[in-house]
């Protein structure tokens, strides 16, 4: 993002392109006691008008696969010892 926020404010900018019609309609960032915390916000409407919903932005891909432990074969437990 090109803007680094100040202490205590942050931005949103529209996001240009949506991969889903559930990801945000906004992208972000603010800096909270020496922290940047990435924001998403989605545009929404109530019955008393629209708004903007937002949440801290902590989703990550899931792009690991399982996986499963290997067999570790014990050195000491070979079958070729004749006894």
């Amino acid at each position: 993002m090109p803007h680094i926020p100040s202490e205590g404010s942050g931005v949103l900018y529209p996001e240009a392109k949506k991969p889903k019609p559930t990801s945000p309609d906004y992208r972000g960032q603010l800096m909270y006691k020496g922290v940047s915390v990435k924001l998403a916000g989605w545009k929404k409407r109530s019955q008393y008008g629209e708004f903007l919903s937002i949440r801290i932005d902590d989703w990550v891909p899931a792009k690991v696969v399982k996986q499963y432990p290997q067999e570790v074969k014990d050195p000491l437990d070979d079958n070729t010892v004749p006894f």
